[in-house]
């Protein structure tokens, strides 16, 4: 399975009814129309106050490339007179410690000490071509500091990039070097400036290396690879892709807005009136530098045009994700004879099965957590019209329908992220309006089928909402820890989240 844009999960398992024909992602079908797609849909942002120093110390780190390795090449020249060397091929292990990261004067600056480190070249020592002897060139470098600027930039059509803005600053100290004692050096030997000029310009090359590599880790961090573009059930499209034109830098901080879209085919089992959404673009968010509430730094800010996730869930409706076929699968843990006590006459039901499908335009809001219940996430509302249920029982490895129902249907699920994961919990399951269009196998009266039809109902949705379970939910290393808090600010949801 393709990793799906925490956004785009968000949007499709608003419905809480994506098990319907899952949602394996698949490469897009089609190009999205430019109509179909917003910008600015999504917003990364890194404050001031993020440590992105120690994201990309951790990122280097992890890469291994948290060590230059200049080579020392192979060197000829005179130690005087008609004494000549060769230096065999030596290798430098610098390490880069103590980064910091700050955007000043839109560009990200970048500031790393570079360890200090001794190697000794063996030289092989001729006269007049006769070998004499191999002896030593002890080579110091000392600590230095390595200074790289990186920018925004665009490449061809692709979104914006991260890339050095010029050449990378080492300062500090020359490098240093000693001959042993025992090297016959003579007026005129050039073998310092031979060597200890070779030895700055492979850690010149190197710390360009390491820029370029930086460069690369950095983008990935504040989110410039992000996003995801493919189809599912081949019949709803998305795109989630950086904008170039939404990234930029200020004095202090770092935003990248992302563009994105859905388009739908409509599916046979949905009315021919369901129709996609067209975009609708929210003015950028206001992010706070630190986390509103607890006044505490935090590694990036992330916001989410709720008409995104409100055109994401008409998509997923109209290509048919909401609905369900009763061989989706098993609902397991949920019973039926205790509502309607007349169903053990047909003796033990293995396994209940439901079908669903909708049968109008679904609405989408949003609502402030509940902290008392411990949510950090905004409530998620789904109202979905005139949603057809029925209600299978398997009775010696038969489906017999039990129960057919026609009602109006309000969901409110509390996302959860955790371990980089997204799950949805049920808060609230509400029908409305019910209209029981099947039930000849029950033999309960009026009120007690009217109660145990609602209740069945509420059930069976509650069961397929936990039975989505854990969603990747990936996001950029500035997002990679907690999730610290959330708001609603206007048509945004934003979330704060620790490197």
């Amino acid at each position: 399975m393709r990793r799906i844009a925490p956004t785009v999960m968000l949007a499709l398992g608003a419905a809480g009814l994506l098990p319907g024909f899952g949602c394996d992602v698949s490469p897009p079908q089609r190009e999205l129309n430019s109509s179909s797609v917003g910008s600015q849909s999504v917003e990364f942002y890194v404050p001031p106050t993020a440590p992105l120093g120690d994201v990309l110390s951790a990122l280097l780190a992890a890469r291994e490339a948290d060590v230059l390795r200049p080579s020392i090449p192979v060197l000829q020249g005179s130690l005087g007179g008609t004494i000549e060397f060769v230096s065999n091929e030596s290798e430098l292990e610098i390490h880069a410690f103590d980064l910091e990261a700050d955007v000043f004067d839109s560009k990200l600056q970048v500031a790393a000490s570079m360890g200090a480190v001794e190697v000794s070249v063996p030289l092989d020592v001729y006269a007049e071509g006769e070998f004499l002897r191999t002896c030593f060139l002890h080579v110091v470098v000392p600590e230095r500091g390595l200074y790289v600027t990186l920018a925004f930039s665009v490449v061809a059509n692709d979104g914006p990039v991260l890339v050095v803005d010029s050449p990378p600053k080492i300062v500090g100290a020359s490098v240093a070097a000693e001959l042993d004692f025992n090297c016959p050096e003579q007026p005129g030997s050039d073998v310092q400036s031979v060597v200890i000029g070779s030895v700055e310009k492979v850690i010149q090359a190197a710390g360009l290396d390491f820029a370029s590599e930086l460069a690369e880790i950095a983008g990935g961090a504040v989110g410039t690879g992000s996003g995801s573009a493919g189809s599912m059930v081949d019949r709803v499209d998305f795109l989630v892709s950086p904008d170039a034109g939404a990234a930029g830098m200020g004095a202090d901080d770092l935003r990248i807005g992302l563009r994105g879209g859905f388009e739908s085919t409509r599916a046979p089992c949905v009315p021919a009136d369901a129709a996609d959404l067209p975009p609708f673009v929210e003015p950028p968010a206001e992010f706070p530098a630190r986390v509103p509430g607890t006044g505490g730094p935090y590694g990036m800010g992330i916001s989410v045009s709720k008409a995104f996730l409100k055109q994401g869930l008409a998509a997923a409706y109209r290509g048919g994700m909401l609905c369900r076929r009763a061989g989706a699968g098993d609902l397991p843990d949920v019973r039926l004879d205790d509502l309607f006590p007349s169903l053990r006459a047909l003796g033990p039901m293995s396994a209940i099965r439901a079908a669903v499908w909708p049968g109008g335009q679904p609405e989408l809001e949003f609502a402030p957590p509940d902290p008392d219940a411990g949510e950090d996430l905004p409530q998620i509302i789904v109202t979905l019209p005139r949603l057809a249920l029925d209600i299978y029982g398997s009775l010696e490895w038969t489906d017999i329908r039990l129960l057919s129902v026609t009602a109006d249907l309000l969901l409110v699920l509390s996302p959860q992220i955790e371990n980089g994961s997204l799950s949805f919990v049920p808060v609230e399951v509400h029908i409305d309006g019910m209209d029981i269009d099947f039930s000849k196998l029950l033999d309960e009266n009026d009120a007690d089928l009217r109660a145990g039809a609602r209740a069945a109902a509420e059930r069976v949705i509650a069961r397929m909402v936990e039975d989505l379970g854990l969603l990747e939910f990936p996001r950029p290393a500035c997002a990679g820890g907690d999730l610290l808090g959330s708001a609603l600010e206007g048509g945004r949801i934003l979330l704060y989240f620790a490197p």
